[in-house]
């Protein structure tokens, strides 16, 4: 029975018995002390919140309906439950996959075979040893896993050389094994291993060095990520990995290493095919990225490893790359917008642009300058971007359903992307809460209503979806005009864990 109807008859009831009214009372109490600790004991930790539109059709005072809501995206499939995709994510795979223990035994034998023929660097042992190693890691077993692959690995080193690119698929799986054990730490030495043994076959300017320098790059800003509010939490390929702390050196590292690796990138490709390369406009938005990481993570900025204001990352620690001497003043805020300017002029530059390209540019710098409160400027260049010839069309640019967060170009809290979980999955939620509220013409979310929540939403759940949209930055909206306008919506935000 639910607790307000308890309260209800030990109100009826203290006028005429008050023992049975205490009995009542207590009897309420106990319900919602049961039930604030079935909330608590909750595992938030993976709770995703998915937002659809919501127009009320009846009297506002009323709960939302069914009717009120557009439908979440239809899927043939049918929804998943948490628990099966995280163990899909664990394997590897998307789809049911073949019982591993079939593919050890028959790798162990073939790797008798051989050693009886060849002995222990017979050099086709390398490949079946690569082989028994990723059947372990679908069976979990990520330490028996990293001794055979260590073995393959010494096994194609023996064979083909030590910097030959052979190794390099051994090496790949073995940082999937020490990622999935927690070792972040060892899993980043490999990765720059893998990006030594491809500049020692490519050379240091080659532009078929472009993909590794680009992979390590990326690597550098993945490893960066691996916190969360103060701690370390688990990368989302994976989750039942707990990553073993890291220190500010070690964040700080990963943010010049991947600035030396993109400005790298960005000086290839100018000078073998100028500014008209489309691989630049990719490119320089992660610039900007490791720029706004550096900008907002302020116990970073404070650490007293970065406080001198400049280092040689040789200095720091060895790297597989030829680093020059990068000062962190180079790192924040206005590097991030020239970074995202320069993406502009070279659409300005590119023959036949798209419209919606050049406009979409325009506003992904317009949503930088509006996430560091350069508010004037930014509500000019979202104006800038509207009035493209084409480009204004584009409705997410004027006044989308469903807001959007920013900066768009990371994963935030509570979405699918920040556990690694793509938008063609259908999940099965566990509940809504439906909600109201205001973005200003600066993109500040207010005045923030409940306006109903279904039986499976908790207080938890409901307090967590408030405080993380009071949080939020969101795009402001525009009239048809082009000029931005404070804006009232409604949504449902559909939720699981």
């Amino acid at each position: 029975m639910p607790t307000h109807r308890l309260v209800l008859i030990a109100d009826r009831l203290q006028a005429c018995v008050p023992g049975l009214a205490r009995l009542a009372l207590l009897a309420a109490g106990s319900v919602w002390l049961a039930s604030a600790a079935a909330q608590e004991t909750q595992d938030y930790s993976r709770l995703i919140f998915e937002p659809v539109p919501l127009v009320l059709t009846g009297d506002e005072s009323s709960p939302p309906s069914a009717d009120d809501v557009a439908p979440l995206p239809v899927d043939d499939r049918p929804a998943r439950e948490w628990s099966a995709v995280l163990a899909e994510q664990a394997s590897g795979s998307d789809a049911p996959a073949a019982p591993p223990e079939e593919s050890i035994a028959r790798y162990e034998e073939s790797i008798r075979t051989l050693e009886r023929q060849g002995g222990a660097y017979e050099a086709r042992l390398a490949q079946e040893l690569l082989g028994l190693g990723t059947a372990y890691q679908r069976l979990g077993d990520h330490v028996t896993a990293i001794a055979t692959f260590e073995r393959a690995w010494h096994v194609s080193r023996v064979n083909n050389g030590l910097f030959s690119l052979e190794q390099a698929p051994i090496v790949q799986r073995l940082i999937e094994s020490q990622l999935a054990t927690g070792d972040l730490i060892a899993a980043d030495q490999q990765q720059e291993y893998l990006f030594f043994i491809q500049q020692k076959a490519y050379g240091a300017e080659s532009p078929e060095l472009l993909p590794a320098l680009t992979a390590l790059a990326d690597w550098n800003i993945r490893a960066f990520n691996a916190r969360l509010d103060g701690g370390y939490e688990i990368m989302p390929d994976y989750p039942n990995a707990s990553i073993e702390r890291a220190d500010e050196g070690f964040l700080a590292r990963r943010l010049v290493n991947a600035q030396n690796l993109y400005r790298t990138v960005i000086r290839i490709l100018l000078s073998h095919a100028g500014v008209a390369d489309p691989r630049l406009l990719d490119v320089e938005k992660k610039l900007a990225l490791t720029n706004y990481f550096f900008a907002t993570n302020h116990r970073l900025a404070a650490s007293s490893f970065i406080a001198s204001g400049s280092y040689t990352m040789q200095s720091v620690q060895p790297t597989a790359f030829d680093s020059s001497f990068l000062n962190v003043n180079s790192m924040g805020y206005r590097h991030g917008r020239d970074a995202l300017e320069r993406r502009v002029e070279y659409l300005r530059e590119f023959p036949d642009v798209q419209p919606a390209t050049l406009s979409h540019a325009i506003v992904d710098l317009a949503d930088w300058l509006l996430i560091f409160d350069k508010r004037t400027s930014a509500v000019e260049t979202y104006e800038e971007a509207l009035k493209v010839p084409g480009g204004q069309a584009e409705r997410e640019l004027i006044a989308p359903d469903v807001p959007v967060a920013l900066p768009t170009f990371i994963h935030h809290r509570y979405t699918r992307g920040a556990h690694g979980i793509t938008t063609d999955v259908p999940l099965r939620y566990k509940g809504h809460v439906d909600v109201a509220f205001t973005v200003s013409r600066y993109g500040q979310p207010g005045d923030i209503e409940v306006l109903g929540r279904s039986a499976g939403a908790g207080d938890a759940i409901e307090s967590r979806l408030v405080r993380h949209l009071r949080r939020s930055v969101f795009r402001p909206h525009f009239d048809a005009g082009g000029s931005s306008r404070e804006d009232r919506v409604t949504l449902r935000y559909y939720f699981t864990y």
